[in-house]
């Protein structure tokens, strides 16, 4: 079994963020040209995290 160092969890219906997350995960939203989830990605390599587990759900 291979250990991770974090796991983002990106799984929930975001309700809150609605009509913007009708059709995409809010992991996916367009943030000065990229999605989400590739600026926290981004960010964990520049700390030196290597492995990393993404938990989907709704829409995943």
């Amino acid at each position: 079994m291979e250990l991770f160092d974090i796991a983002i969890l990106c799984g929930g219906k975001a309700t809150r963020l609605y009509p913007i997350t009708k059709e995409i995960p809010k992991s996916m939203i367009n943030i000065n040209g990229k999605p989400f989830i590739d600026h926290q990605l981004r960010l964990l390599e520049k700390s030196g995290f290597k492995h990393v587990v993404l938990c989907l759900g709704n829409l995943g």
